[in-house]
């Protein structure tokens, strides 16, 4: 069906709604509903966002900045995206996966690392009992990008 501004009704919708036509209300309603259920773990946990907050976004990257207290905690997230992980302040922190993997980490300011996404929900604990964890985290939302 041609896309004109004045004619919405019977626009064939793929995704969440199925691939019925939608009528000009349903359309309505569906642009309203912009909303993504919680993402949850596989043991229904709820996972909360992967840094602080986010510092710069577009279509080919997300920049975080992570910080945690002393003896602060990230909640339980995960990556669907590579990254890098750059850190601000030095300190020892650790991973830990829903499943119980833990990955001991030693933070040195500037020595940037590459990784994958992260193979499941896991949770960030600065170990430090008086200094402040800081990095900043660079999600590669696309792959093999052209100039």
């Amino acid at each position: 069906m041609a896309a004109t501004a004045g004619h919405l009704t019977g626009w064939a919708v793929p995704h969440c709604y199925g691939t019925a036509l939608l009528t000009r209300s349903q359309l309505k309603d569906a642009a309203k509903d912009t909303t993504m259920p919680p993402e949850v773990s596989p043991k229904g946990t709820p996972l909360g966002p992967i840094g602080t907050k986010v510092l710069f976004e577009n279509e080919h990257i997300r920049v975080w900045s992570i910080e945690l207290p002393p003896k602060g905690h990230q909640p339980l997230h995960e990556h669907h995206h590579p990254y890098l992980i750059v850190p601000i302040s030095e300190g020892k922190s650790v991973m830990r996966w829903e499943d119980g993997r833990e990955r001991q980490l030693s933070d040195v300011a500037g020595d940037i690392k590459y990784r994958e996404a992260s193979g499941g929900p896991h949770e960030l604990f600065n170990l430090e009992d008086k200094t402040k964890m800081h990095s900043i985290l660079v999600e590669i939302k696309t792959v093999g990008m052209s100039a």
